[in-house]
């Protein structure tokens, strides 16, 4: 007779729980295993600490997801089940109460094994600042394949080395022969004391003489191309996701033996220049594309997110911008095909 008044207030304290936290319940795994959803709200967010740790990770989601777990796990022995405890004997029968007593430990026992508490993982899909750094072939080079037009340059003729992440890029806009016809010009009126500057050019294409801008500034040895894009964190795991999935393909410094397949999709507005996140300096990052820039995985270095990198400089870090310089330009990730 006992065990069936066990098994009815079981039954009982189920359906009181559902329905206390009826709009709550969304995460049904089982009858014997319900979730409860914790509430959220604005001040509810990842901090640039929570992020650097997900995403130092090769498998940032599953990070990402442990970290929410554990947080549920504590929101429901800090407080969850306290405050479930204390409304569910607001609901019983002085019958149902001595019951409940009798059997205390079996009662919390099944309590804590039927229900659990989760975080909602959309709630935290934040947008968040990301510099995709490029290597396209430059990185064999410590990243000195871009001194060009500026004062670190390698020769004065404006010619542009094969693993230049500019020339890449030009050659990705359909303008490679006209910014090397550019660059070459300037640099022999420039050395000849025709023109005072050697970015000079009559030229009137954007995106060659913004290039030429970036080039000159260059303030540093080093430095390749950067994106600043602003994007969702589960876009941000896709991509960290297709990285991986490519890293033994592309595991190369010749960008020619790289096998990956994989891409991404960026908007022609997307800001982007010459950076260097070892030194801490760059360019102007104010290059000016005509068409979308369509990124190979096998040439993205790294993509960070802005403020959680563990050694070197990030973009903010060194040039203060406005967040509005990091734009939601993100159009397609698509990951390798196996």
């Amino acid at each position: 007779m006992l065990e069936n008044n066990v098994e009815q207030l079981r039954n009982h304290i189920k359906e009181i729980i559902k329905e206390e936290y009826s709009y709550q319940i969304k995460d049904h795994d089982s009858e014997n295993e319900i979730g409860i959803e914790i509430y959220c709200d604005y001040n509810d967010r990842l901090s640039n600490e929570t992020i650097k740790e997900i995403m130092q990770s090769s498998d940032p989601r599953t990070v990402f997801e442990d970290i929410l777990y554990e947080w549920g796990v504590d929101y429901g022995f800090d407080y969850g089940y306290d405050q479930l405890t204390s409304i569910l004997l607001g609901k019983l029968s002085e019958k149902e109460k001595e019951i409940y007593y009798d059997n205390e430990t079996e009662m919390v026992d099944f309590i804590r094994e039927t229900f659990y508490f989760y975080y909602p993982e959309e709630h935290f899909n934040e947008s968040v600042k990301v510099n995709i750094i490029l290597d396209t072939g430059n990185m064999n080079y410590d990243f000195t394949c871009d001194n060009v037009l500026n004062w670190y340059g390698r020769n004065s003729e404006g010619k542009f080395d094969e693993n230049s992440s500019i020339l890449w890029l030009a050659k990705q806009q359909g303008k490679a022969e006209l910014l090397q016809k550019c660059c070459k010009e300037s640099i022999e009126k420039y050395n000849n004391n025709e023109q005072k500057y050697r970015e000079e050019t009559d030229c009137e294409d954007k995106f060659v003489v913004s290039t030429m801008h970036e080039l000159t500034n260059l303030t540093s040895h080093m430095g390749t191309l950067t994106f600043l894009v602003k994007m969702d964190l589960f876009d941000l795991f896709k991509l960290k996701e297709a990285m991986q999935a490519e890293k033994d393909l592309n595991n190369f410094y010749c960008l020619e033996k790289r096998k990956g397949t994989g891409y991404i999709v960026l908007d022609k507005k997307t800001d982007c220049g010459l950076f260097d996140s070892w030194n801490g300096t760059g360019s102007l990052l104010e290059m000016e594309c005509e068409n979308d820039i369509v990124i190979p995985i096998k040439c993205i270095y790294d993509a960070v997110v802005d403020g959680t990198r563990l050694y070197g400089y990030d973009v903010n870090e060194v040039y203060e911008l406005v967040d509005s310089c990091w734009k939601e330009s993100l159009k397609e990730i698509n990951s390798i095909k196996i």
